[in-house]
């Protein structure tokens, strides 16, 4: 219950999605697009994927953590005439663990969001970062089942 309480504060509530959207400037070359998204938001965190779509005149820039996509489309905001906004998240950054499971101290920084699911035999970790999910994931799927 405190660990809910904690986690729901300002920042865990706007942090949705781990990719950012900027239309491209009239003129823009589409082939140096994506060279240029990575110099330009590569600063803000690692990088998972960055995708032209041409037909839009856009470049989508997935981060892998949601705090990274953060710090860009606030950096993108602060400029003049720049057309940004988030997209649809990539990646998982849910995990389903039994209810009875233990996580430990180190990893709590990494969770963004706790629920209990409906069934109350798993809670649902929602992690800031991707790749820390995937941990997670790895870490309840070596688990024998006889141990939970």
């Amino acid at each position: 219950m405190a660990l809910t309480k904690m986690l729901d504060d300002e920042i865990c509530q706007e942090l949705r999605t781990n990719t950012i959207i900027e239309g491209l400037a009239e003129g823009a070359r589409l082939e140096a697009a994506k060279v240029a998204a990575s110099y330009k938001f590569g600063s803000y965190g690692d990088i998972m994927d960055i995708e032209v779509e041409e037909d839009k005149r856009r470049v989508m820039v997935s981060f892998y953590s949601v705090k990274a996509a953060a710090r860009a489309f606030t950096a993108a905001k602060g400029r003049q005439n720049i057309d940004i906004r988030f997209g649809a998240q990539r990646g998982h950054r849910s995990v389903n663990v039994p209810a009875e499971f233990i996580i430990e101290p180190d990893e709590l920084n990494c969770v963004s969001a706790v629920e209990d699911d409906d069934s109350g035999t798993c809670t649902v970790l929602e992690f800031f970062d991707v790749r820390d999910a995937r941990r997670m994931e790895s870490k309840v799927s070596s688990i024998p089942q006889a141990a939970l």
